[in-house]
């Protein structure tokens, strides 16, 4: 259980991370 408990969040985390840098990629490459 706890190795679940470890890997879930940092999934959730990469996968968060991920979102933001694409959103941030779309962002900068529409202003641009």
């Amino acid at each position: 259980m706890r190795q679940t408990d470890r890997l879930l969040p940092q999934d959730l985390a990469a996968c968060l991370w991920l979102l933001g840098l694409a959103l941030l990629a779309g962002e900068n490459g529409r202003r641009n």
